[in-house]
């Protein structure tokens, strides 16, 4: 049995377009799917959400330099521990 997702990245890698395919997902999965995916990928923090889960609006570039920042923060401390 073929992996669809495997088979996705391997399209992916044959050129098919990232973005098509991050605008598809995005688009098909639930708003909860994409929080969870957000924040377990470390591209948004509960520090992002209100007492209700709810996305705290602010403006867009200062919010993009801070998930930027604690992205590579992030992925910089996961890679010290390989």
């Amino acid at each position: 049995m073929i992996n669809v997702r495997d088979k996705l990245l391997e399209l992916v890698e044959m050129g098919l377009s990232k973005d098509d395919v991050i605008l598809a997902c995005l688009k098909y999965m639930s708003v909860d799917e994409v929080k969870d995916m957000a924040l377990h990928n470390d591209f948004l923090s509960y520090d992002d959400f209100d007492d209700n889960m709810r996305l705290i609006e602010r403006d867009v570039d200062t919010l993009l330099k801070e998930i930027m920042n604690r992205y590579e923060t992030n992925k910089e401390a996961k890679n010290g521990k390989d």
